[in-house]
């Protein structure tokens, strides 16, 4: 799909991909991801234990981590009941028989999460028992249920291929929640000429991934639809967690390594 333009492109995707509806629907793949988790949840049972939290994978689509100089770490740890970090949080997932971990945040909606495809969708394989913890910290934080989730169909054929400037210009995806943030939500950035970005997420190479850190970096360059930054200390983990601008509004999403998701203008 090639929008007119890159800010109602972007409202559109957020409203399109949640409601998977309208004339283009079929720009979009949308799938409920928890029905059997739901109702296990009903029924007394919590598929997401603390042990089994504990042992999710970090996600990784592949790229390369820059390992940290010692002494000259620019990813620092956050609270995170402070603004914007409080917007964002830990996601937990399925794919293929794994369970895996990203990062997440709420945005633009009071019940829509960005996250990136990569965590969502890979090969023929989508995720499903996908919760969200906000402000997770130390095997705690407040539960997300996510009742539906989408990718753009144009990310599917791609999936499964090496990073790249043109997948991670589609590497994003929107999420449902059952229930409404408590803590507010990023707004969308509407100045595309920034320099100064920060990242934030649950790199697992930081705090062994239970703990959100935060990244000061630069934009270099944009390649297409995707912006490089350095540096990018981050790990495996970090997926989908937000770049964000000095006003706290969000630019992109974390994808592979340098590499990183379709900007909004």
């Amino acid at each position: 799909m090639v929008p007119k333009s890159i800010v109602s492109a972007s409202l559109a995707v957020l409203g399109g991909l949640i409601f998977c509806s309208g004339a283009e629907a079929s720009d979009f793949a949308c799938w409920q991801p928890n029905k059997a988790l739901l109702a296990a949840n009903e029924s007394g049972g919590d598929y997401w234990t603390k042990e089994r939290r504990d042992r999710a994978v970090p996600e990784n689509d592949g790229g390369a981590i820059t390992a940290p100089e010692p002494g000259k770490l620019a990813a620092t740890r956050v609270d995170v009941t402070q603004t914007p970090f409080k917007y964002g949080g830990k996601l937990f997932y399925t794919r293929d028989g794994v369970d895996y971990t990203a990062s997440a945040q709420f945005v633009a909606e009071d019940n829509v999460l960005l996250a990136a495809a990569h965590s969502m969708w890979r090969g023929d394989k989508h995720a499903v028992n996908v919760v969200f913890y906000r402000a997770y910290e130390d095997g705690e934080g407040t539960r997300f249920v996510v009742d539906q989730a989408a990718v753009l169909t144009d990310w599917i054929p791609i999936s499964p291929n090496p990073p790249s400037a043109e997948k991670s210009a589609l590497d994003y995806a929107a999420l449902r929640t059952t229930a409404s943030s408590d803590a507010g939500k990023f707004v969308l950035s509407k100045d595309g000429t920034f320099t100064a970005v920060k990242m934030m997420g649950y790199p697992g190479n930081f705090g062994d991934g239970n703990y959100m850190y935060k990244q000061d970096s630069t934009k270099l360059a944009q390649v297409g639809g995707s912006y490089l930054a350095a540096p990018t200390e981050f790990g495996t983990g970090a997926s989908g967690g937000a770049w964000f601008v000095p006003d706290n509004s969000i630019v992109s999403v974390v994808s592979a390594q340098i590499m990183q998701a379709r900007p909004w203008l």
